[in-house]
This record gives C-alpha cells, sequence and structure tokens, in this order.
C-alpha cells in the first residue's frame, strides 16, 4: 500500500497544469530517451522516495521544455527498491543486463553499498546518500556533499557560537558506526583542537525509548548534542529529549532535512536544532554565489506548479541536468564509460551547489558548498543560519 506521503505526491503530479506539460512536449519529438531511477517508493524510507518522483518530475518537464536530448524527449523510469538493499541489486542487475549507461538514485546508504561491488563495468550510479564512500575511479558517484564535509561546516558554526563541549548520540548499526568514524576525523582537524566530545551514547535503530542515554547526556556537561541519525530513530531521539528536558542546541542528521520528517516531528523539535544541508533548500536572496542563487530560483520556479517547495529530496534536479548534458554531448549512443569520464572531468552549477568532480573525486561537492538551517515551524521552512561552508550568518 502506498504512504501517505507518496500518495501526496503522486496526487500533486495530477495537478501540474496541462499547458506546461503540453509545452514540454511541443518543445521535443521522436522516442523518448529513458533515465533509470531507483527511489523507495514504499518501506521505511518512503518519505524520501516521494520526494524524489518530485524532483524527478519537475526536471524532466523542465528539460523537456528547454528541448530535451537534441530535440528527443527524455523519460524518467522510477524502479521502486521498497526501501531495501537486496531489491537495489536486483534493480541493478537487470539495468545492467541491459546495458544502461547511467542510473539515478538510489537514496539510502546501504543500498549505495551493496551495490558498489556490482559497478565494476558499469553502469554509473549517481547515488543520493551521502554517507556513501566510493573510491576514485569507480564507476559510483555521489549526488551531494559527503557526511564529514557537511559535519565539519556545522562545527564550524557551532564553534563560531562559541560551543567546546559536545555529545553525541548515534545508533549502533553499521551506518552508525561508520556515522561515528566519521565524526572523530572532522574532531581530529586541526581547525576543531578546541572542540571534545564528552559523552558518546548509543542505542538499537528499533529502540523505542532513548531516555537513559539523554539522562546520562544531561549530566555529561555537554553544550551540544550532535544526533547523527535519519527518521524514525531521530524521533526516538527527539522524544527523549523532551521526556529528560535536555536544553542545549541539537544537531540533527542531514538526512532529516525533509518537510515530510519535520512536519511529523515538529512538535519535538527543540528551539534550537540545526542541520546541515544544501543551498536548494533556502530562499535564494540568502546565497551567496550568484550561479548557484540562479539555479536554485530555477528549480524552486519549475517547482511552483507542484505547488511545493524543494526540500533534501529535490538531489535528482541536479543529477538528471548532468545526465541530459552528458547525453547531448554524446548522443543517445552514450556508453556507460562516456558517462564516467564525463562526470569525473566535470565543474557543474547546480541547485545543490557548484559541483567540481576534479577538486572533490566522486562527491562534486565539499565543506564550502554545505550550509547550516533551521526549520521554521511556523512557517514550515528552512532557514539558513549560516553562509555557504558554515560560518554563522
Amino acid at each position: 500500500m502506498l504512504t501517505r506521503f507518496v500518495r501526496t505526491a503522486l496526487l500533486a503530479l495530477l495537478l501540474v497544469p496541462a499547458a506546461q506539460v503540453a509545452a514540454a512536449a511541443a518543445a521535443t519529438s521522436g522516442a523518448p530517451i529513458e533515465i533509470n531511477a531507483i527511489a523507495s517508493l514504499t518501506g521505511y524510507a518512503a518519505f524520501l522516495g516521494a520526494g524524489t518522483t518530485q524532483a524527478i518530475t519537475a526536471a524532466e518537464m523542465a528539460l523537456n521544455a528547454e528541448g530535451g536530448v537534441n530535440g528527443r524527449p527524455i523519460k524518467f523510469v522510477v524502479h521502486d527498491d521498497q526501501s531495501q538493499a537486496q531489491q537495489d541489486v536486483q534493480i541493478l542487475n537487470d539495468l545492467a543486463a541491459r546495458h544502461v549507461p547511467v542510473i539515478v538514485g538510489p537514496g539510502l546508504v546501504s543500498a549505495c553499498g551493496a551495490m558498489l561491488p556490482l559497478l565494476s563495468n558499469g553502469p554509473v550510479d549517481l547515488c543520493f546518500s551521502t554517507g556513501a564512500h566510493p573510491p576514485a575511479g569507480s564507476y559510483q558517484f555521489v549526488m551531494g556533499v559527503p557526511s564529514q564535509d557537511q559535519i565539519a561546516a556545522s562545527l564550524r558554526y557551532l564553534r563560531q557560537r562559541g560551543l567546546r563541549k559536545f555529545a553525541l548520540i548515534i545508533p549502533n548499526d553499521a551506518t552508525g558506526q561508520d556515522a561515528g568514524r566519521v565524526i572523530d576525523s572532522v574532531f581530529a582537524l586541526p581547525e576543531n583542537k578546541e572542540l571534545s566530545i564528552v559523552d558518546r551514547q548509543y542505542f538499537s535503530p528499533a529502540d523505542t525509548s532513548v531516555s537513559a542515554q539523554i539522562a546520562r547526556i544531561r549530566g555529561s556537561g555537554a553544550q551540544a548534542l550532535i544526533a547523527w541519525a535519519t527518521g524514525a530513530p531521530f524521533g526516538t531521539i527527539l522524544h527523549g529529549i523532551q521526556e529528560v528536558g535536555l536544553d542545549v542546541p541539537v544537531l540533527g542528521g542531514a538526512g532529516n532535512v525533509t518537510y515530510a520528517t519535520l512536519a511529523a516531528y515538529a512538535s519535538l523539535l527543540p528551539p534550537n536544532t540545526f542541520f546541515p544541508t544544501y543551498p536548494a533548500l533556502v530562499a535564494p536572496e540568502s546565497i551567496q554565489d550568484r550561479g548557484v542563487r540562479r539555479a536554485v530560483t530555477a528549480l524552486r520556479t519549475a517547482y511552483a506548479p507542484l505547488g511545493m517547495q524543494p526540500d533534501l529530496a529535490a538531489i535528482p534536479w541536479d543529477a538528471a541536468h548532468i545526465i541530459v548534458a552528458a547525453y547531448r554531448k554524446y548522443g543517445d549512443g552514450l556508453t556507460a564509460a562516456q558517462m564516467r569520464d564525463f562526470v569525473t572531468s566535470l565543474r557543474y552549477t547546480g541547485a545543490f551547489g557548484a559541483f567540481d568532480y576534479q577538486a572533490h573525486p566522486q562527491g562534486g561537492l565539499g565543506t564550502n558548498t554545505a550550509l547550516v538551517v533551521r526549520y521554521d515551524k511556523d512557517q514550515k521552512t528552512f532557514v539558513a543560519v549560516s553562509k555557504m561552508g558554515g560560518e554563522p550568518r
């Protein structure tokens, strides 16, 4: 059964004005070039998949209105991985057998990790999970700021606000363990030599309460809490913070920056809750880089007919533009090797930042792209509290 979030997204797509669809169709002709995407339309990560379909639809219409690929339309084919990594592997095997050159998604770190060993000869995978760490030269690329750069920008913001002592609470699964190693590496940077982690707490993603852990954090003397979890586990942490009455700034995991997630937890969010994220989520006038500001404006214009604002799940927008640029260069005979070479040397200014895969191999974006936001519960929007790179505004 489709989740409420997915049903809402699909309803919004049905309400796109017919005139806009007709205009896009008039700009292109002939058989469409299919681009395959993987998203979690069902399962526990459907809150991300719903936004992915919105971004793909907006990008498809915008790119076709611009003429598609040399006059031919593009068409995205979205495959549901049901929020299960084994489904991603099955979908990848089916697509690889058809020799598709590129795949958009998936959005979960476990899914991207499961696919990586199978990509030795392509297709190119533009993964959305910033927790993925594909090796240089591989066929997998991350479409976002890596988690270590997100945390680095966030600590810069909190450090310049005078905070020095931090507590950490993370899940005890493989994803949480990886996050712990990344966080430790950022604290070890010379710029963070005055910072310390005074308490570490762990919990199972299946736990329904972390009040005991939060109580220990309250007694640790921590001035801020890093709650690096996403979705339901993040909600469990918020419940614990409320139950215990912990009153310190909270840095939440970047994967929570969707309207669906934060609307669900709005009543639990402490007033000083911050998240690292991308320029695409904030008002264009708050972005310093002119090129990125123009790209964000274009994204928001494309989202307007959907009656929505872009959030983290809009990242397929930039991926779609990069793929179409490759098709425009190489034609509809684009190969996986050509696509990999194209991305490896790419410099592209998008709504999520200025991608430079030469400076940031396999990642494209770095610390100077990330910015810190808070969620305005009353206005239901994201507000930038830092400049790009993390310096307070």
